[in-house]
Protein backbone atom coordinates (compact mmCIF):
# COMPACT_ATOMS: atom_id res chain seq x y z
CA UNK A 1 0.00 0.00 0.00
CA UNK A 2 3.25 2.43 0.50
CA UNK A 3 4.29 1.54 -2.64
CA UNK A 4 1.23 2.18 -4.85
CA UNK A 5 0.67 6.22 -3.12
CA UNK A 6 3.83 6.74 -3.43
CA UNK A 7 3.57 5.97 -7.04
CA UNK A 8 0.36 7.94 -7.40
CA UNK A 9 2.45 11.00 -5.96
CA UNK A 10 4.88 10.96 -8.20
CA UNK A 11 2.47 10.19 -11.42
CA UNK A 12 3.11 13.29 -13.85
CA UNK A 13 0.39 15.51 -14.73
CA UNK A 14 -1.13 17.72 -17.30
CA UNK A 15 -1.77 21.16 -16.21
CA UNK A 16 -4.08 23.72 -18.65
CA UNK A 17 -3.82 27.45 -18.87
CA UNK A 18 -6.38 29.80 -20.96
CA UNK A 19 -5.87 33.16 -20.75
CA UNK A 20 -9.59 34.02 -21.83
CA UNK A 21 -11.39 32.06 -19.23
CA UNK A 22 -8.93 30.51 -16.52
CA UNK A 23 -8.20 31.70 -12.73
CA UNK A 24 -4.76 30.60 -11.19
CA UNK A 25 -7.25 29.72 -8.13
CA UNK A 26 -8.10 26.79 -9.58
CA UNK A 27 -6.67 23.03 -9.55
CA UNK A 28 -4.91 23.62 -13.47
CA UNK A 29 -5.20 19.72 -14.14
CA UNK A 30 -8.75 19.94 -16.33
CA UNK A 31 -9.47 22.67 -19.24
CA UNK A 32 -12.54 23.46 -17.29
CA UNK A 33 -10.15 24.42 -14.01
CA UNK A 34 -7.68 26.10 -16.01
CA UNK A 35 -5.03 28.41 -14.71
CA UNK A 36 -4.75 31.93 -16.28
CA UNK A 37 -1.37 33.55 -16.17
CA UNK A 38 2.03 32.48 -17.34
CA UNK A 39 2.93 34.03 -13.68
CA UNK A 40 1.28 31.30 -12.44
CA UNK A 41 3.62 28.56 -14.90
CA UNK A 42 6.77 30.69 -14.08
CA UNK A 43 6.31 30.29 -10.51
CA UNK A 44 5.16 26.37 -10.33
CA UNK A 45 7.66 23.75 -9.46
CA UNK A 46 7.00 20.70 -12.05
CA UNK A 47 8.11 17.32 -12.03
CA UNK A 48 9.62 15.41 -14.69
CA UNK A 49 7.07 14.59 -17.84
CA UNK A 50 4.89 16.73 -16.63
CA UNK A 51 2.81 18.82 -19.27
CA UNK A 52 1.64 22.41 -19.43
CA UNK A 53 -0.78 22.93 -22.50
CA UNK A 54 -1.48 26.75 -23.26
CA UNK A 55 -4.88 27.14 -24.72
CA UNK A 56 -4.35 28.00 -28.71
CA UNK A 57 -5.78 31.52 -29.41
CA UNK A 58 -4.50 32.82 -25.67
CA UNK A 59 -2.45 36.22 -25.62
CA UNK A 60 -0.46 36.72 -22.34
CA UNK A 61 2.07 39.81 -21.98
CA UNK A 62 5.24 39.23 -20.56
CA UNK A 63 8.34 36.27 -19.91
CA UNK A 64 7.35 32.90 -20.13
CA UNK A 65 10.53 31.48 -17.76
CA UNK A 66 9.89 27.85 -16.52
CA UNK A 67 12.26 27.16 -14.02
CA UNK A 68 11.46 23.21 -14.19
CA UNK A 69 13.87 20.34 -15.56
CA UNK A 70 12.93 16.79 -16.20
CA UNK A 71 14.35 13.80 -16.38
CA UNK A 72 15.80 10.98 -18.47
CA UNK A 73 13.31 9.98 -20.94
CA UNK A 74 10.64 11.90 -18.62
CA UNK A 75 10.98 15.61 -20.03
CA UNK A 76 8.65 18.63 -19.29
CA UNK A 77 6.85 19.92 -21.90
CA UNK A 78 5.47 23.14 -22.81
CA UNK A 79 2.82 22.85 -25.96
CA UNK A 80 -0.81 23.83 -26.93
CA UNK A 81 -4.23 22.18 -26.91
CA UNK A 82 -7.62 23.13 -28.72
CA UNK A 83 -8.36 24.95 -31.65
CA UNK A 84 -7.13 27.89 -32.89
CA UNK A 85 -3.73 30.22 -34.07
CA UNK A 86 -0.77 29.24 -31.58
CA UNK A 87 -0.61 30.40 -28.19
CA UNK A 88 1.39 33.65 -28.20
CA UNK A 89 3.72 35.43 -25.33
CA UNK A 90 4.35 38.87 -25.70
CA UNK A 91 7.35 40.14 -24.36
CA UNK A 92 6.14 43.74 -25.03
CA UNK A 93 9.72 45.30 -25.10
CA UNK A 94 9.35 44.90 -21.29
CA UNK A 95 11.36 42.14 -20.81
CA UNK A 96 14.81 41.26 -22.51
CA UNK A 97 13.45 37.49 -23.46
CA UNK A 98 10.09 36.80 -24.26
CA UNK A 99 10.56 32.87 -23.67
CA UNK A 100 13.43 32.19 -21.22
CA UNK A 101 15.16 28.82 -20.63
CA UNK A 102 17.61 29.47 -18.05
CA UNK A 103 19.68 26.50 -16.56
CA UNK A 104 17.17 23.79 -17.28
CA UNK A 105 17.29 20.88 -19.15
CA UNK A 106 14.82 17.91 -20.31
CA UNK A 107 12.35 20.66 -21.24
CA UNK A 108 10.83 20.79 -24.23
CA UNK A 109 8.63 23.97 -25.96
CA UNK A 110 6.61 23.50 -28.83
CA UNK A 111 3.63 25.00 -30.87
CA UNK A 112 3.57 29.27 -29.74
CA UNK A 113 3.90 32.20 -31.50
CA UNK A 114 6.71 34.72 -29.31
CA UNK A 115 6.93 38.69 -30.14
CA UNK A 116 9.11 41.06 -28.19
CA UNK A 117 8.33 44.58 -30.23
CA UNK A 118 9.35 47.56 -28.08
CA UNK A 119 9.22 51.49 -28.82
CA UNK A 120 12.96 51.35 -29.68
CA UNK A 121 15.44 49.39 -30.40
CA UNK A 122 17.13 47.75 -27.56
CA UNK A 123 18.47 44.26 -26.70
CA UNK A 124 15.61 41.58 -26.95
CA UNK A 125 14.96 38.18 -27.78
CA UNK A 126 12.02 36.06 -28.59
CA UNK A 127 13.38 32.65 -27.59
CA UNK A 128 16.52 32.82 -24.74
CA UNK A 129 18.30 29.53 -23.94
CA UNK A 130 20.52 30.30 -21.15
CA UNK A 131 23.08 28.31 -19.57
CA UNK A 132 25.36 30.04 -16.69
CA UNK A 133 27.79 27.92 -14.80
CA UNK A 134 25.55 25.14 -15.01
CA UNK A 135 27.44 22.12 -16.23
CA UNK A 136 26.21 19.50 -19.25
CA UNK A 137 22.27 20.41 -20.42
CA UNK A 138 20.70 17.58 -21.80
CA UNK A 139 17.53 17.40 -23.62
CA UNK A 140 16.32 20.96 -24.73
CA UNK A 141 14.07 21.10 -27.68
CA UNK A 142 12.28 24.01 -29.67
CA UNK A 143 10.29 23.28 -32.26
CA UNK A 144 7.22 24.26 -34.17
CA UNK A 145 7.41 28.48 -32.95
CA UNK A 146 6.69 31.20 -34.83
CA UNK A 147 8.90 33.94 -33.45
CA UNK A 148 8.82 37.37 -35.09
CA UNK A 149 8.52 41.23 -34.75
CA UNK A 150 11.79 41.31 -32.22
CA UNK A 151 13.12 44.92 -32.43
CA UNK A 152 16.43 44.21 -30.46
CA UNK A 153 19.77 45.91 -31.29
CA UNK A 154 22.06 45.57 -33.93
CA UNK A 155 24.76 46.46 -32.22
CA UNK A 156 24.81 43.08 -30.47
CA UNK A 157 24.39 39.50 -31.73
CA UNK A 158 23.36 37.80 -29.15
CA UNK A 159 20.09 39.01 -29.59
CA UNK A 160 17.30 38.87 -32.47
CA UNK A 161 14.83 35.21 -32.31
CA UNK A 162 15.92 32.22 -30.79
CA UNK A 163 19.34 32.72 -29.43
CA UNK A 164 21.35 30.06 -26.95
CA UNK A 165 24.28 30.37 -24.82
CA UNK A 166 26.64 29.87 -22.33
CA UNK A 167 28.47 31.69 -19.71
CA UNK A 168 30.25 31.59 -16.14
CA UNK A 169 33.65 31.11 -14.88
CA UNK A 170 33.60 28.64 -12.04
CA UNK A 171 31.58 25.72 -13.59
CA UNK A 172 31.94 24.29 -17.32
CA UNK A 173 28.63 24.46 -19.44
CA UNK A 174 27.63 23.13 -22.39
CA UNK A 175 24.46 21.82 -24.18
CA UNK A 176 24.17 18.32 -24.85
CA UNK A 177 21.24 17.24 -27.42
CA UNK A 178 19.82 20.79 -28.24
CA UNK A 179 17.07 20.80 -30.93
CA UNK A 180 15.72 23.54 -32.28
CA UNK A 181 13.85 22.75 -35.43
CA UNK A 182 10.82 23.66 -37.67
CA UNK A 183 10.41 27.35 -36.03
CA UNK A 184 9.42 30.37 -38.22
CA UNK A 185 11.63 33.24 -37.57
CA UNK A 186 10.76 36.62 -39.70
CA UNK A 187 11.52 40.37 -38.81
CA UNK A 188 14.07 40.23 -35.90
CA UNK A 189 16.61 41.96 -34.84
CA UNK A 190 20.15 41.52 -35.32
CA UNK A 191 19.93 37.48 -35.42
CA UNK A 192 17.74 35.14 -36.41
CA UNK A 193 19.20 32.28 -34.99
CA UNK A 194 22.88 32.15 -32.90
CA UNK A 195 24.62 31.02 -30.57
CA UNK A 196 26.93 32.78 -28.06
CA UNK A 197 30.00 31.56 -25.88
CA UNK A 198 30.86 33.36 -23.00
CA UNK A 199 33.54 31.98 -20.09
CA UNK A 200 37.42 30.88 -20.46
CA UNK A 201 38.44 28.28 -22.87
CA UNK A 202 40.33 26.70 -20.43
CA UNK A 203 36.41 26.42 -18.20
CA UNK A 204 34.92 25.13 -21.45
CA UNK A 205 33.58 21.59 -21.69
CA UNK A 206 34.76 19.97 -24.93
CA UNK A 207 34.63 16.48 -25.93
CA UNK A 208 31.58 16.85 -28.28
CA UNK A 209 31.09 17.50 -31.78
CA UNK A 210 28.35 20.15 -33.27
CA UNK A 211 25.78 19.30 -35.76
CA UNK A 212 23.92 22.13 -37.29
CA UNK A 213 21.46 22.60 -39.81
CA UNK A 214 21.44 24.91 -42.54
CA UNK A 215 17.98 27.35 -42.27
CA UNK A 216 15.30 26.65 -44.84
CA UNK A 217 14.13 30.14 -46.45
CA UNK A 218 10.82 30.31 -47.04
CA UNK A 219 9.89 29.76 -50.68
CA UNK A 220 9.41 33.89 -51.38
CA UNK A 221 12.76 34.61 -49.06
CA UNK A 222 16.11 36.32 -51.26
CA UNK A 223 19.46 34.30 -50.48
CA UNK A 224 20.60 37.21 -48.06
CA UNK A 225 17.76 37.44 -45.06
CA UNK A 226 17.45 40.64 -43.93
CA UNK A 227 15.86 41.84 -40.14
CA UNK A 228 13.57 45.02 -39.74
CA UNK A 229 16.00 47.22 -39.83
CA UNK A 230 17.69 46.12 -43.27
CA UNK A 231 20.54 45.02 -42.29
CA UNK A 232 21.97 41.57 -42.91
CA UNK A 233 20.96 39.14 -40.33
CA UNK A 234 23.87 35.60 -38.82
CA UNK A 235 21.00 33.52 -39.61
CA UNK A 236 23.03 30.33 -37.88
CA UNK A 237 25.76 30.03 -36.22
CA UNK A 238 26.94 27.75 -33.60
CA UNK A 239 29.68 27.50 -30.64
CA UNK A 240 32.09 24.70 -30.83
CA UNK A 241 32.20 21.70 -28.06
CA UNK A 242 28.79 21.59 -27.67
CA UNK A 243 26.15 19.29 -29.55
CA UNK A 244 23.03 21.49 -30.84
CA UNK A 245 21.09 20.33 -33.50
CA UNK A 246 19.59 23.56 -35.64
CA UNK A 247 17.38 22.07 -38.58
CA UNK A 248 14.77 22.81 -40.69
CA UNK A 249 13.78 26.50 -39.34
CA UNK A 250 12.19 28.85 -41.78
CA UNK A 251 13.80 32.00 -41.19
CA UNK A 252 11.50 34.83 -43.76
CA UNK A 253 12.99 37.60 -45.63
CA UNK A 254 9.62 39.22 -46.62
CA UNK A 255 6.08 39.40 -44.93
CA UNK A 256 3.61 36.89 -45.90
CA UNK A 257 0.27 35.33 -44.29
CA UNK A 258 0.44 34.55 -41.14
CA UNK A 259 1.42 30.64 -40.38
Amino acid sequence: MLFAAAGLTCRAATYYVDSKNGADTNIGTSARAAWQSIAKVNSTEFRPADRILLRSGSVWQGQLAPKSSGAEGSPVLIDRYGEGSRPRIEGGGQVEDAVRLYNVQFIEVRNLEVTNHGEAAAVRRGVHIFLDNFGTAKHIIVAGLYVHDVNGTNQRKDNGGIIFRTTGNTTPSRFDGLTIERNIVWKVDRSAIAAQRRMPIRRWASGATTAIGRARPAPNAKPTTRPSSGRPSANVTAASAQTANVRTNVVKASPSRTP
